[in-house]
């Protein structure tokens, strides 16, 4: 059963639906075909009986006087002018003897009394006995009150055999003409269904490995035209944003070079440019969310069925471009926190909270990002750690699952541990793992903003390069300091040190 899973899910969507279709074709097709022939198949038996009784009643009156004067001959001869039908007729006398059998030559009158006439006798009505050779129709004569004999007329099936070929030759004929034109109706239809929803979602995923050159048209239903419209504006939004990023850090950095040659008043203009560059970037991934929000909610609402049914694959397809919509609005999060962080507005807010709060929240959250590639994550606490801490909860969490996620998508199947100690009234967090390692080189490089290993990391692995680089400004706004330990092939540790206790008194204090 797996194995056929596995082939069928290894379909492309317009595939599985066009099988379905067809399946289902099929079944009907033979259905409709089997209950056409069971109704000819009873209209021609039932058509064979009424004929066999009929012929009995005219039979019983026309050999009635005969019989009665046992005038065998004259009996047979009259059987044998209306032979057409039937395939042999046989007459008793009122003993049960047979005197007369259309099958056999010359003048048949048995001494001796068959069991059949005596059955046929017995019975005193028209009897239909079906058998593989055929129909047989008995009747016993009466004349008066008495009966003088009876009569069994054997009717062959080889003319209902011809009917019935005939009729499934025909109804098979309809099936197939039937059946070819469903075929091309159901190719139409998967084709309709499909392909719009296909198209939106290696859309998708272009976008979201950097390519923003894609263009996005589907055409479809009206809410997937919907979708398809707001996901290309989003694109073209991303690619400005990206291209005057591009333009303007590069222009930015040649004053930034002559400035520092020239004088202070250089180098202020250039923090002025760097801040507008900031606030740009603020203003810009804040439009964005509008989009990113439409496209959610829009992929959310065809997921949960709003708009209509949709099957399994459907869904999943439906599930990657919700993935891929999540993937940007994180870059957008992460673009407003850097902004914020450079540009020095960015406010910390340190208050009690529970540490099994955090811990819990960790491991639901941490556990998300693990599983994606099919890592583990432990999470171990040192009896040093308090129940209660002082400090902003919200940073401390992102600070962590930076780091978890971060672990994890350098992670193939394996584990990802968390750790939490106290030393010297400093709350020390672990996070470590088993994946790919980081080179000694690039050790001193991976906090700076939009850097990465490698391009090739960069192509196989998403992320804007803002993630360790949020994780250290934070940890530094927080009198904290991170390190990092690692090895090719081993794994990496990341280890943050900061205070957690302020004064017993402070309700509530802001950092800045």
């Amino acid at each position: 059963m797996k194995p056929i899973q596995k082939i069928w899910q290894s379909l492309s969507l317009r595939t599985q639906l066009t099988v379905f279709f067809i399946v289902m074709t099929v079944i009907l097709t033979a259905t409709l075909t089997y209950n056409s022939i069971q109704r000819e198949t009873n209209r021609l038996v039932e058509g064979l009986e009424e004929q066999a009784l009929v012929l009995l009643d005219v039979f019983d009156d026309a050999i009635i006087n005969d019989l009665e004067n046992l005038d065998v001959i004259a009996i047979k001869n009259t059987l044998t002018q209306e032979s057409s039908v039937w395939s042999q007729a046989q007459v008793y006398d009122a003993t049960g003897r047979l005197i007369v059998d259309t099958a056999q030559d010359g003048v048949v009158f048995s001494l001796t009394v068959d069991q059949a006439g005596v059955d046929i006798l017995s019975t005193r009505r028209s009897k239909l006995v079906w058998s593989e050779d055929g129909l047989m129709a008995t009747k016993p004569i009466e004349t008066g009150r008495r009966v003088i004999g009876a009569i069994a007329l054997t009717f062959p099936t080889s003319t209902l055999d011809q009917a019935i070929t005939d009729s499934l030759l025909s109804s098979s004929i309809i099936s197939l003409i039937f059946a070819a034109v469903t075929a091309l109706i159901v190719v139409w239809i998967a084709y309709t269904i499909a392909s719009p929803i296909q198209s939106l979602t290696r859309s998708a995923k272009s976008i979201a490995e950097g390519d923003l050159d894609q263009l996005i048209y589907t055409t479809g239903s009206s809410e997937i035209d919907t979708l398809s419209v707001s996901l290309d504006e989003m694109r073209r939004q991303v690619k400005a944003v990206r291209n005057n990023l591009e333009e303007l850090v590069n222009v930015r950095t040649l004053d930034l070079e002559k400035a520092l040659k020239v004088s202070e008043e250089a180098q202020a203009e250039a923090e002025r440019a760097n801040t507008a560059k900031t606030t740009f970037l603020a203003k810009v991934s804040h439009e964005l969310r509008t989009p990113l929000g439409a496209i959610l909610g829009f992929a959310e609402m065809l997921q949960e069925g709003m708009v209509g049914s949709l099957n399994n694959n459907q869904k999943e397809l439906t599930g990657e471009i919700i993935d891929s919509t999540n993937f940007l609005n994180e870059l957008v999060s992460e673009i407003l926190d850097h902004s914020r962080l450079a540009s020095g507005r960015f406010n910390l807010r340190s208050k009690p909270f529970e540490f099994d709060i955090l811990q819990d929240n960790i491991q639901s959250l941490g556990d998300a990002y693990a599983r994606q590639k099919g890592n583990q994550l432990l999470i171990e606490v040192d009896d040093s750690m308090p129940p209660v801490i002082e400090g902003d909860q919200r940073r401390i969490e992102q600070i962590i699952l930076n780091l978890v996620s971060n672990a994890a998508k350098f992670t193939d199947k394996g584990t990802v541990y968390v750790r939490f100690k106290t030393v010297h009234n400093n709350m020390v967090i672990e996070v470590e793992d088993t994946g790919i390692g980081i080179p000694t080189e690039m050790q001193n490089i991976i906090f700076d903003p939009f850097r990465q290993v490698d391009d090739t990391t960069t192509r196989n692995h998403q992320g804007s390069g803002l993630g360790l680089s949020i994780v250290k400004q934070l940890v530094e706004l927080m009198n904290g300091d991170i390190a990092v330990k690692s090895e090719l092939n081993i794994g990496s540790k990341f280890t943050v040190t900061f205070p957690h206790h302020v004064p017993e008194d402070s309700k509530e204090i802001v950092l800045s």
